[in-house]
């Protein structure tokens, strides 16, 4: 959903943290353009955290998403994106799995995460991450896979850098992935 635009959302948490929920519904088009064609879109969220009411140090959550983008442009079909997310945050690792879709009309895409983040807490995480995304299911070897593998180090509870090896292939061409080794920092405020 763009940044500027005229809408509403709403949001809300129950039962101790149990659900979490979100519903946008905007313009799509900015908050400089009027409201005279299909350009909009509407985003709904909903997380179930079994663990939350219990207050302790071990999380669940289960996420469950969904997007309708109506086209600006006439004859072009609304874009749907759905997706879930499942996880298992303990205070020495993380588990997190991931399933993403996007159609619009007779196309349509699907891709797949998953990632484990072991730590020594106030010392290092470690990063394993792997990703599938096929940009077009009617489509072969047009998927790229992801893997990505590090350390990273906060310095404070929103500054924080890592060292990872990233390596990309596309399924068309296996033998030529694209690889290197990132240095990455990150503030947040």
């Amino acid at each position: 959903i763009p940044t500027a635009d005229f809408g509403v959302g709403l949001l809300g948490k129950h039962k101790d943290g149990l659900v979490d929920w979100q519903l946008n519904a905007v313009n799509g088009e900015g908050y400089d353009k009027s409201e005279v064609d299909a350009g909009k879109t509407v985003q709904a969220r909903v997380s179930v955290d079994p663990m939350a009411p219990q207050k302790g140090s071990i999380k669940l959550p289960i996420t469950g998403y969904v997007q309708y983008g109506g086209s600006s442009t006439e004859g072009v079909d609304p874009t749907i994106i759905a997706g879930g997310a499942v996880g298992l945050d303990m205070p020495y690792v993380t588990v997190l799995g991931q399933f993403l879709m996007k159609s619009q009309g007779d196309a349509s895409g699907m891709g797949y995460s998953a990632s484990l983040l072991p730590r020594v807490p106030k010392v290092v995480t470690g990063v394993v991450r792997y990703d599938h995304w096929d940009p077009s299911t009617e489509t072969d070897d047009d998927a790229t896979t992801t893997m990505i593998v590090g350390a990273s180090h906060h310095f404070a509870p929103k500054v924080a850098s890592s060292l990872t090896y990233e390596r990309t292939a596309a399924e068309a061409a296996p033998d030529t992935p694209a690889h290197g080794v990132f240095v990455r920092m990150l503030a947040g405020f």
